[in-house]
């Protein structure tokens, strides 16, 4: 039984099959040069690039919100550039702050209430890449959103 929010939100991100990695603000800043789309609004850090049909390669994103008791991320993806960074990267690189995990989803209601009362709300929650299966249930990664996920996890600034 994992002891912490981290730990949890850890163990069920990976049984996700996505990569979870703690590390350093500067770390995380070294690691963005080759990142096409970055929006990363607690390190001042922003980078577009057209996003068509096509898709990117990589997008790295700051999540809102982590929930322990289930590995998800929340993102507000109610600005269209965002929303469509973290469903069409191939690989979706989510930033989350260790003060924003949270136990459950109920944890951050009032977060819910807030946002979807706002015009055009559009509330992500991502668990890992994108699975879905035919009728002959073959399973497919990465039609409806990305083909891999990685988690960083930061210490507060």
């Amino acid at each position: 039984m994992p002891n912490s929010k981290l730990d949890q939100f850890i163990k069920n991100s990976q049984a996700a099959e996505n990569e979870n990695f703690c590390l350093s603000k500067n770390d995380l800043l070294k690691s963005l040069d080759e990142v096409p789309f970055v929006h990363l609004p607690s390190f001042e850090q922003y980078k577009r690039c057209e996003i068509d049909k096509n898709g990117i390669s990589t997008a790295c994103i700051e999540a809102d919100w982590g929930v322990a008791n289930s590995g998800t991320v929340v993102i507000d993806s109610s600005k269209e550039e965002i929303r469509l960074a973290s469903s069409l990267a191939e690989h979706l690189q989510v930033v989350l702050l260790k003060s924003k995990l949270v136990n459950t989803i109920f944890d951050i209601k009032d977060y819910m209430k807030k946002q979807t009362e706002k015009d055009n709300a559009y509330i992500a929650f991502i668990t890992g890449a994108s699975r879905t299966a035919d009728i002959e249930r073959i399973l497919t990664i990465g039609v409806h959103g990305p083909v891999k996920m990685t988690v960083f996890i930061i210490k507060d600034l």
